[in-house]
């Protein structure tokens, strides 16, 4: 289990992902052709597959995305710790609840819609809806807007700029009591000093599981009360983003399968998303003799974090990664096409252009979670506008979007990042939007560019 966490990024060897370098279609039976077309949400997206981007870095805190917000440090590394350090009415309480405020506002969502995305995967905290859940929040701070009833709550302005310019909500809770992933992006960093047991602080404790479950429920109530005032643009709803890859995945199904009947108590045909933990092969069993409708499986598909992904420490190297990376890509529509045969159907909810872990202070404050220094963060700035490289970024993406779009498609990581992120040499990699702007994804998305980038061959990136 260790070496499938580590090597989880690398396409596994078994005869669901022989596809001779993506020029071959593992095949199981009409039913689970095209999936995107049979899911309840096609029609709200204009007839094709999910074609999203993450606005991550708003509700839940990630300091790589947003620098600039305060001053980062070891001991203010996600938004547990900026809460406790910038208590209710404080300076950066008002600084927090302007960004939630105004970091995007209607020209994002506008310029999305141009481009050609149909939706958007809004990562949420636990913390917003605990009140209405009946569960202790402390330290979080949250606007003052509650957020069940009063429309001008920050999380609802989003969702209503989205529908304005006519795009759908994944809503996705990010972080759940407890942390499951031990990850600032859950709202809180372990301190654990043993990575494995990151998330045993939810998985293993009853009453996390079930708080975890209330705040579903109240997220619920939530959706049907926006739906009933006009804002009917949430499409489905994510349980959990990210469960750690270490846990007992039948501690996660099963918790899965117990929430899920009491959040469609609720809305009772509501479509519930769940992660598979970047596991694979195990839903298949996991979910066998599956008793729920309209349920979906999202996987993350990075090339930036595992040591056989990301380390070269020369530019021929460099090169050699990247079409590398480009390959694999295409690789993974057979691991894609197991998935939605064995378990669930299936789309990519988090990808990037990145192929290394370069990005800011991506590995945490000092590179202090996982980092290891292989030399791959010594020629970025020779990338930057560099036409080979270009080149190259965007038949990666176009290739990942290919493979994504044959199951129920894709949601980038993330639309934009910012406070003094953009001036990273890797921004272009994990932003959408500045990836447009740098011509490395055309606007709008090319239907025919995307639907043959596998079928291209990829040029040598030389030797190593």
């Amino acid at each position: 289990m260790y070496f499938e966490g580590i090597f989880n990024t690398t396409a596994e060897k078994r005869p669901s992902t022989c596809d001779f370098f993506g020029f071959s279609k593992l095949y199981c039976g009409e039913d689970y052709e095209d999936p995107w077309k049979k899911a309840p949400w096609v029609k709200k997206i204009g007839d094709k597959p999910l074609r999203g981007v993450n606005a991550g870095g708003i509700f839940v805190l990630e300091p790589w995305i947003t620098p600039g917000l305060t001053k980062w440090s070891s001991e203010l590394d996600d938004q547990y710790t900026y809460s406790m350090k910038n208590p209710k009415g404080s300076p950066g309480d008002l600084a927090l609840n302007i960004h939630m405020e105004s970091w995007y506002n209607q020209t994002d969502f506008d310029q999305m819609k141009r481009i050609g995305l149909n939706s958007v995967r809004l990562p949420v905290g636990w913390w917003y809806w605990a009140k209405e859940a009946g569960v202790d929040s402390t330290p979080y701070t949250v606007p003052d807007a509650d957020i069940m009833t009063n429309m001008s709550h920050p999380i609802t302005k989003f969702i209503g700029m989205a529908k304005q310019a006519g795009l759908a909500v994944m809503l996705d809770l990010h972080g759940v009591p407890g942390s499951q992933n031990g990850l600032d992006n859950s709202g809180v960093r372990s301190n654990n000093s043993n990575p494995e047991v990151w998330g045993y602080d939810w998985i293993y404790d009853e009453n996390m599981l079930k708080d975890s479950t209330k705040i579903l429920v109240s997220i619920a109530k939530y959706i049907d009360n926006l739906a009933q005032n006009g804002m009917d643009n949430i499409i489905a709803l994510e349980l959990v983003n990210e469960p750690w890859v270490f846990s007992d995945m039948s501690l996660v199904r099963d918790w899965y399968m117990k929430t899920i009947p009491e959040v469609r108590k609720v809305i009772n045909d509501l479509p519930i998303i769940l992660h598979d933990a970047f596991r694979h092969t195990e839903w298949g069993w996991l979910t066998n003799n599956w008793p729920f409708e309209k349920t979906y499986m999202d996987t993350h598909i990075y090339h930036a974090f595992n040591p056989d992904d990301i380390a070269s420490s020369n530019p021929s190297c460099d090169k050699l990664k990247q079409t590398i990376a480009e390959n694999i890509a295409c690789g993974y529509g057979s691991m894609l096409r197991y998935k939605t045969c064995t378990s669930l159907p299936t789309f990519v909810g988090e990808w990037s252009l990145a192929i290394d872990d370069c990005m800011g202070n991506i590995r945490g404050q000092d590179g202090s979670v996982q980092f290891h220094d292989f030399g791959q963060c010594k020629n970025l700035e020779a990338r930057v506008s560099n036409s080979w490289w270009n080149d190259h970024k965007r038949s990666f993406a176009y290739r990942q979007m290919q493979m994504s779009e044959r199951e129920l498609g894709w949601f980038f990581w993330t639309w934009k990042t910012g406070y003094g992120a953009e001036k990273d040499p890797n921004n272009a990699n994990w932003s959408f939007k500045a990836a447009v702007e740098a011509k490395i994804i055309e606007s709008p998305l090319p239907e025919m560019k995307i639907k043959g980038a596998c079928n291209l061959i990829v040029e040598d990136g030389g030797k190593c």
